[in-house]
């Protein structure tokens, strides 16, 4: 089973969704999207005097989304991820002395979401559920509440979202940018997000579709922190049900 998962990993690691969709839609349909990336965040440890201790972690994910148009302004869908990275574990001493180890995780990530889009804005809830601490390196787990935001016509908008494009790590726990359709068949988003990074990071979107009903991706997420560098890469595709 475990040489199975570690496969189906390194297959998935090059497909990566598209999540901006530029194409009105008057009936309804479902869209498929598989994707995956991998990179490397900074988890620092502070106190009074800066930085006390800092770990380069990498990490990889895997994901698959079912999003079911409705109509040209509803659609409902679901997603699941599955994230490796490493979790941490401190031991307190006396005298202030602590002792960070780590070790290997699996988590994953169910988000069930609602999106309403219009033509010059469009906005969107979820509510996840993780195993694990996703958010903290610690390892907690439960329910996160989410939500995007788009104002501005297709060919320049505007677009933040908090916990709410997956994969998580990739995109970032949060992100804002602008987003554009000026090219022919490719949008584009450049902007910057936040954590797991340490520190805010460049990240660029570009959406290529080569005919309706079929998308490809590739994110690029790069920063830097306490030097340590925080980066993403990510690639995939997206196809409507017919």
């Amino acid at each position: 089973m475990k040489k199975f998962k570690k496969i189906a990993s390194y297959l998935f690691i090059f497909l990566m969704p598209i999540s901006i969709s530029t194409t009105s839609v008057d009936s309804s349909q479902t869209q498929i999207q598989i994707f995956g990336d991998l990179g490397q965040y900074g988890l620092m440890a502070r106190d009074c005097n800066g930085v006390s201790h800092k770990k380069a972690i990498g990490f990889k994910e895997v994901s698959a989304c079912v999003n079911h148009i409705i109509n040209k302004n509803i659609s409902v869908g679901i997603s699941a991820e599955m994230v490796n990275d490493l979790k941490q574990t401190k031991t307190s001493f006396d005298f202030d002395s602590t002792i960070y180890s780590y070790s290997k995780r699996n988590s994953f990530v169910i988000t069930p979401n609602l999106d309403f889009t219009f033509k010059v804005m469009s906005f969107g809830i979820a509510y996840s559920y993780t195993s694990a601490g996703i958010y903290d390196g610690i390892g907690r787990h439960g329910w996160i509440p989410g939500a995007y935001y788009r104002i501005g016509p297709p060919i320049l908008n505007f677009r933040a979202q908090v916990f709410y494009d997956q994969p998580f790590y990739l995109n970032g726990f949060g992100s804002l940018g602008l987003n554009s359709t000026i090219f022919k068949k490719t949008n584009m988003f450049i902007g910057v997000n936040l954590a797991p990074y340490d520190a805010f990071g460049s990240l660029v979107k570009v959406f290529y579709h080569p005919k309706p009903g079929l998308s490809y991706s590739a994110i690029f997420r790069l920063g830097r922190s306490e030097g340590i560098n925080e980066y993403a890469f990510g690639l995939g595709m997206s196809w409507v049900l017919h």
